[in-house]
């Protein structure tokens, strides 16, 4: 029986073959961490290959997708502070509103200087260590 994370995987996997259009002639490559919602799942798996979506074997433990993403270690981290406190001020601002996609730009353009520091680049610089991919790549 599925779990819910291999359900939602492989729904995830069957949504970006149509968004993409990744097919055995136009293959697309994405890289995923060892998640067993990843290597396990071997309905998504086998979906995945016969529709031209190439999932090599995972080269990092699972929750270790950050070490391909250094500014998600750093960067997005001290971003999010901000960027949540832009939005429940608009929230306030706004009672009973939503925030749209047309406010997004908005909120993070207010606030978006505030972690693009020297300091935050330089922390992803020292805090991520990229290493030899699995050899087969």
């Amino acid at each position: 029986m599925a779990t819910l994370n291999e359900v939602i995987f492989l729904r995830f996997v069957k949504h970006f073959v149509v968004v993409v259009r990744c097919s055995q002639d136009h293959k697309v490559l994405i890289i995923v961490d060892s998640h067993s919602s990843h290597t396990v799942n071997l309905d998504a798996i086998k979906y995945a290959r016969d529709n031209g979506f190439i999932m090599p074997p995972p080269p990092l433990s699972p929750h270790a997708l950050h070490k391909l993403q250094p500014l998600g270690v750093s960067f997005f981290k001290v971003f999010n502070t901000p960027y949540n406190d832009a939005c429940r001020e608009w929230m306030v601002s706004h009672p009973g509103g939503r925030i749209t996609m047309n406010d997004i730009g908005g909120l993070v353009a207010k606030i978006f200087d505030r972690p693009a520091t020297s300091a935050t680049l330089l922390l992803d610089s020292k805090s991520v260590v990229f290493g030899p991919f699995h050899p087969l790549f």
